[in-house]
């Protein structure tokens, strides 16, 4: 009786055993870091930011574009080589993004501004690759989708007083396509370094912010203002009916603007072959 049910298990024992080495002969996971560089700037209509200076009878303006998908970015992944030719991965990144900034001077204000963005983004993947031994160029392609937050500060004197408002607004799906080219070279069988020129094509649009600072003179403004002023909903279309005002215990409303993500940038990992 005990051979009877001990050959069958014996049989998925070794069924399994050669299936999860199946499994880690393609499968890997990654960790990685780099830096991005702009690709594409915009201006953007439902924030202030404008180089602009005055002085009595004159006036000095400079447009000041904005780019969200530059600065530093960390990640990791995970991905299995069907064969040494082709495989997919799913990798997961999150950006800090670098700030933009502008400024504002007249003869009795000085303010600065600056606007930044983080995002957290996945990024699933088809991977085409030469299948050498040792030092193995591939290609990969395939969809990126972020989720992040977007800050706005403006900050300085106003009649020799110091004033800030800091806004940040978040909501709504990023979704564009990634694509890069890399070299991965084989350290150990195990272990592998690797590098990757990466192409972020994404835009990203906001559907709410809020205020979360507005200081005067060193005393806090925020807990004073209608909630029409310190909370809007960015919409589009945009209706704006001047004889109906929304009431002031509602958030405004404003235009939505698909805003640039995108990034030209190179990764720097560490691949370890499970």
């Amino acid at each position: 009786m005990k051979k009877r049910f001990l050959k069958p298990l014996i049989f998925l024992f070794a069924l399994n055993m050669i299936a999860t080495g199946l499994f880690a002969q393609g499968a890997y996971v990654s960790v990685n870091g780099g830096y991005g560089l702009a690709t594409a700037r915009a201006v953007p209509y439902n924030i202030y930011f404008m180089n602009y200076s005055s002085e009595v009878g004159r006036a000095v303006f400079g447009s000041s574009d904005i780019s969200l998908g530059h600065g530093f970015n960390g990640g990791a992944a995970f991905g299995y080589m069907f064969t040494k030719n082709f495989g997919a991965e799913l990798g997961i990144s999150y950006l800090i993004g670098a700030e933009s900034k502008a400024t504002e001077k007249g003869p009795s204000y000085n303010f600065n501004f600056t606007v930044s963005s983080n995002m957290l983004r996945a990024m699933p993947s088809l991977i085409i690759a030469a299948g050498f031994e040792r030092i193995n160029p591939y290609a990969k392609f395939g969809l990126i989708m972020g989720y992040g937050d977007l800050t706005y500060r403006q900050a300085g004197l106003s009649d020799d007083y110091p004033a800030s408002i800091t806004w940040k607004y978040d909501g709504g799906v990023a979704v564009g396509i990634n694509s890069g080219i890399g070299v991965l070279c084989r350290l150990t069988r195990k272990l592998s370094l690797y590098g990757e020129l990466d192409l972020v094509n994404m835009a990203y649009a906001p559907t709410r912010g809020e205020a979360t600072e507005y200081m005067m003179n060193g005393v806090d403004q925020l807990p004073d203002l209608p909630v029409r002023f310190k909370k809007v909903k960015l919409v589009d279309p945009l209706i704006d009916d001047w004889n109906n005002t929304s009431p002031e215990t509602e958030p405004g409303q404003t235009l939505k603007q698909n805003l640039p993500y995108s990034s030209f940038g190179l990764n720097v990992g560490l691949r370890v072959n499970l």
